[in-house]
């Protein structure tokens, strides 16, 4: 089990930076809108899946300011994938950190609790924390 860091480059603007650590301490920044999502975030929901096998915990913050659909449904397919791992006993801490005054992000976070039915800490913070987190 390795590491799984994933940084954007200037081809690829619109896909958020990865960092999931065999520390179990996880994060996804950035804004989420690309051609291929499925590709994207299969290899985060692969890592997730083995991941289940090392780590007893694991806390995943998410610092996504923008998605577009297609993107939408396959952060609800990875988030789905902690499922085995709360069926298993194992400790999940999700954190999506929303910019106070972004309401259509507020309002898609708890479509997404609803959709995934994973318990998602929604953390409001400032704009500008967001902006250099």
């Amino acid at each position: 089990m390795k590491d799984l860091i994933i940084k954007n480059s200037s081809k690829e603007l619109f896909k958020p930076n990865v960092k999931f650590k065999v520390n179990g301490k996880c994060e996804i920044q950035g804004d989420s809108y690309m051609k291929e999502p499925i590709k994207f975030y299969s290899e985060l929901i692969n890592w997730i899946k083995a991941a289940i096998n090392h780590k007893d915990s694991i806390t995943l913050d998410i610092r996504i300011k923008y998605f577009d659909s297609s993107s939408c449904k396959m952060i609800i397919s990875t988030l789905k994938t902690f499922r085995e791992w709360i069926n298993k006993g194992k400790v999940v801490n999700i954190n999506w950190f929303v910019n106070e005054e972004d309401i259509f992000i507020y309002d898609e976070v708890e479509d997404i609790i609803t959709e995934t039915g994973i318990p998602i800490n929604k953390i409001l913070i400032k704009s500008n924390i967001l902006e250099t987190a």
